[in-house]
């Protein structure tokens, strides 16, 4: 990835907090890699997103050096799913 903005990996980026988070990096000029359970049907400008879902293993391609890791997401509660 060639990219001259510094760059942030977020879980979580479509939730609540995470939108703020994501948002608010891009605004003072970050890239940021989202790593989401569903991708949005609306891409976003400097934000890559990635499906990924919390109880599986990484198996995502994220560059060998980023500036910030946030940790946003949260596994979903279901009815009868601890």
């Amino acid at each position: 990835m060639s990219n001259s903005k510094p760059i942030l990996v977020l879980t979580g980026a479509t939730g609540f907090i995470g939108k703020h988070i994501s948002n608010y990096f891009v605004n003072i000029g970050w890239y940021v890699i989202a790593l989401v359970r569903n991708i949005p049907n609306k891409n976003e400008e400097n934000i890559c997103y990635i499906k990924y879902d919390l109880v599986s293993e990484i198996d995502v391609s994220l560059p060998d050096q980023f500036d910030a890791f946030i940790h946003a997401g949260y596994l979903k509660q279901e009815n009868g799913n601890d």
